[in-house]
């Protein structure tokens, strides 16, 4: 996990830019190997430095939520983030819920009114962190994916994913969803050889209240009762 690349790619803002600067001086960067970054099994040691800091736990919840965003830069799976997520619950801020629960919502909403493209995009930009690069550049398919093939694959029982179009393909290769709904698998089986946004359309047109991709990253790792966002058995 490098904070230098993370920082430069996504924290636009000055005054959160100072916020993370200070949080990652102060708490993690004592973590960094002589490479300056910090290795996936110093996980558990910056769990034990956290629970055992006596910080006020509004400080604690913000160096996890800066972990978490470390976490999905680099290519951890958002599981492996809803991981460490439970593990630190214990200590979790209730407050914290509130945009995930929005989010959820309308997520929702966009599934019971029908609006299934929204939905989609909305499902795996929340869930799975697909980036909007993705979702205009992988095609929907009825192939059997090979384990190099990239694109939307629909099988007999399930949607897979396949994309290394990520920032972290490089250390953590293939990264592969496995998705059970009927509803998704009806949609997408009218949209073979095409691509779930297209290339024209603007991932903010889709987003709750035009939010970034950044901001939807936030919700997911600011949520610390670290259940999944989006059960799955409400969209069969």
């Amino acid at each position: 996990m490098n904070y230098v690349s993370f920082a430069d790619k996504n924290l636009k803002s000055p005054s959160t830019l100072r916020s993370y600067n200070a949080t990652y001086n102060a708490h993690l960067k004592q973590f960094e190997n002589d490479k300056s970054v910090i290795p996936a099994d110093k996980l558990p040691d910056i769990l034990d430095y956290v629970k055992h800091s006596n910080r006020r736990l509004s400080t604690k919840n913000t160096i996890i939520v800066l972990l978490g965003r470390l976490m999905i830069f680099a290519g951890i799976s958002p599981t492996d983030v809803t991981k460490l997520k439970q593990t630190f619950n214990n200590n979790a801020d209730e407050t914290t819920n509130e945009m995930k629960q929005k989010i959820e919502k309308y997520i929702e909403r966009q599934f019971r009114n029908g609006d299934m493209k929204s939905f989609v995009i909305n499902f795996l930009l929340f869930n799975y962190d697909l980036s909007e690069i993705e979702l205009k550049s992988l095609t929907i398919s009825n192939e059997i994916p090979n384990s190099r093939a990239t694109g939307v694959f629909m099988r007999p029982n399930y949607i897979s994913i396949q994309s290394k179009n990520y920032d972290g393909y490089g250390k953590y290769g293939m990264k592969k969803i496995r998705i059970f709904s009927k509803r998704f698998t009806e949609y997408l089986n009218g949209k073979i050889g095409e691509t779930i946004m297209d290339d024209n359309d603007l991932l903010t047109d889709y987003t709750m209240n035009g939010m970034s991709r950044d901001e939807y990253e936030d919700a997911f790792v600011s949520d610390l009762t670290g259940t999944r966002l989006i059960e799955y058995n409400k969209y069969r």
